[in-house]
């Protein structure tokens, strides 16, 4: 889809996960599967995605493994998987005269020695996008155009390049969801366009608008004078494919570009500051609002380091990524403005230093671990659980710690988590949220405590899971498939967890209009938890809650049937959603629903679609 490598063969991008010191090295087992055609017969050359991935969202390519292959004449394709990581797959076809093509829907969590079904859906048209610069734009920092998006959870990144027209074709998606498109300049997005992939949609233009320049000046709050190395990044998790990004000079002043300041045009006006190497100065969030001066001066104040090692026995591990979480920025109003998550490696004694984070606020350091390292993670009883792919190293707490000194992975906290469906049997392997629950501050209750986003692990095709979750006191764990939903709360001396997944959270919607006439063909789902008119206590574990159903999966947005019924899967009963239903000639209605627990038959939702 987004990288055409070659066909017919199996490729592969360098191995994620790097051999850790201690750790055996990470293996490949066969992978196999069967790509279908809209009329069920097997699609004979196909060419089929892998994508796995540490974290859903870091983009480094060192994380990640790319596969590609074509299917055979009886639509069959083989290719070898490492053992114990999950990946996306998709299956499209060439792009025919008329810029149409055939695609599969996307399936997450596919894993070696399990079949991949892929099954033909609508196609889509390969939309062409011409773009046109502000003159201003002329003679000064290209724009770097990358296109972005959304795959069963996955950010699909590729960087494109205009031609002698301005034009390029966007990607090919396996998603109706809309793709991305950002312009970057200087290591700054500068301009974001976003394209829907539906059947039939035209090709398109956009117009970049007039170049701005902003300058800015970083002192030390202490002594008042200029800050050199600052870097001024929007969201350094992109660094893997931007680059540098600007710096400032000895006298502390650096450039940093604009598109303009239109409210009409999603713009971004808010950045990162770090400054070089991290320690001395705490990165810190800017914005800007249209009117506002073009040139200002930013103070920079000290920062925290988090320092610690990590063994198993006396072994240390090396090149062990770390992610640091929300917890390197600043708060406005309670919601958090920083780098989330960040990659850190271990170093070869196991020692590793983050630096910049701001001392009051809580954070969370997470270790992804790679299929060998969670290989020597497990017990040798074979039926124990296996390990989750991320071990929780230090839970949230306000403003502390600063050190976490010798971390052993194999004298880590766990937690066996084992999932069952409603009917009691194995559902198979299942995507579960952990959210250790931060202790309330009781000055400030959980103004500076939100909950990060949960750690989202994946059970075994028994519904088994071992998570390795450190000091965290309490935890939050929220599971769900296509067929019911389930949560729990772990306390500090809970070795384990069942979860029988309520079928009852699969709930059915009838949308009708004004006049009851069903709306079918629709895209119907809700967006979060609204509290407007329902009673929930203001605690910790409710944000966990509200931050679970905005999370939830795996049907949180479908398309209604002829009858107008759409069947989600709803985290939480006896509350309240924000609904949101939209056809394909981009009208919408957003409203409130109430989800009761005893319902008989779908929900009976009644919408008035606007043009947006």
């Amino acid at each position: 889809m987004f990288r055409q490598i070659s066909t017919f063969v199996v490729l592969c991008a360098p191995l994620v996960h790097a051999q850790q010191d201690g750790a055996p090295a990470a293996s490949r087992l066969p992978g196999f599967g069967i790509v279908r055609d809209a009329g069920g017969e097997p699609w004979s050359g196909a060419t089929v995605h892998l994508i796995h991935r540490l974290h859903r969202d870091l983009l480094d390519e060192k994380l990640t493994d790319r596969i590609q292959v074509t299917t055979d004449e009886r639509g069959r394709f083989r290719a070898r998987l490492l053992e114990g990581a999950r990946y996306v797959a998709w299956a499209d076809g060439p792009v025919d005269e008329r810029g149409r093509y055939r695609r599969t829907h996307s399936r997450g969590g596919c894993v070696a020695n399990a079949p991949i079904l892929l099954d033909e859906r609508d196609p889509a048209f390969q939309r062409r996008v011409r773009v046109e610069l502000h003159e201003s734009w002329t003679g000064h920092a290209p724009v770097r155009w990358m296109v972005g998006a959304r795959v069963s959870g996955l950010t699909v990144f590729e960087e494109v390049e205009l031609d002698e027209h301005g034009s390029f074709l966007l990607p090919k998606t396996s998603e109706r969801k809309r793709l991305q498109l950002h312009a970057w300049s200087e290591g700054w997005r500068v301009f974001s366009w976003g394209a829907n992939c539906d059947v039939g949609t035209p090709d398109a233009v956009i117009r970049v608008p007039p170049r701005q320049v902003r300058r800015m000046r970083f002192v030390d709050a202490a002594t008042g004078n200029g800050v050199p190395n600052v870097r001024a990044v929007l969201n350094p998790r992109y660094d893997p494919i931007l680059g540098a990004a600007p710096r400032s000079d000895a006298d502390g002043s650096v450039s940093v570009l604009f598109a303009n300041e239109d409210p009409a045009v999603r713009l971004p006006h808010e950045a990162c500051l770090i400054a070089e190497g991290f320690a001395e100065h705490s990165i810190q969030k800017i914005s800007w609002r249209k009117g506002d001066p073009l040139e200002t001066e930013r103070s920079m104040r000290p920062g925290v380091t988090v320092r610690g090692r990590i063994r198993i026995g006396n072994q240390p591990v090396s090149s062990l990524p770390l992610l640091l979480e929300a917890s390197i920025g600043t708060s406005d109003g309670g919601s958090r403005f920083g780098v989330e998550p960040r990659v850190f490696r271990t170093a070869k004694d196991g020692g590793f230093t983050i630096p910049g984070r701001v001392g009051e606020y809580p954070f969370r350091v997470v270790a992804a671990l790679s299929p060998g390292l969670r290989a020597k993670l497990s017990a040798d009883d074979p039926r124990s659980p296996p390990v989750a792919e991320f071990a929780i190293l230090a839970a949230e707490r306000p403003g502390e710690p600063h050190d976490i000194g010798e971390v052993r992975l194999d004298r880590l906290r766990s937690v066996d988590v084992t999932i069952r469906g409603g009917d009691g049997a194995p559902p198979g392997s299942v995507s579960v949220l952990l959210m250790p629950l931060i202790p309330l501050d009781p000055l400030r209750q959980v103004t500076r405590s939100r909950p990060h986003v949960p750690v989202r692990v994946h059970t075994d095709r028994r519904g088994r899971s071992r998570v390795l979750v450190g000091d965290a006191d309490r935890i939050f764990v929220f599971a769900a498939d296509s067929e019911g939903a389930g949560w729990a709360v772990v306390d500090a001396d809970d070795t384990a967890v069942n979860i029988r997944l309520d079928p009852r959270h699969r709930v059915g919607f009838r949308v009708t209009d004004e006049d009851g006439s069903p709306l079918a063909d629709h895209s119907a789902g809700y967006v979060t938890m609204a509290r407007g008119a329902v009673e929930i206590p203001s605690d910790v574990l409710s944000v966990a809650r509200d931050m679970a159903s905005a999370l939830a999966f795996p049907t949180k947005y479908s398309r209604t049937d002829e009858n107008g019924i759409v069947t989600l899967i709803v985290p939480f009963l006896d509350i309240g959603y924000d609904f949101v239903v939209s056809s394909r000639d981009r009208k919408r209605a957003r409203f409130h629903v109430r989800v009761p627990a005893d319902r008989e038959g779908p929900v009976e939702v009644r919408a008035t679609l606007r043009a947006r």
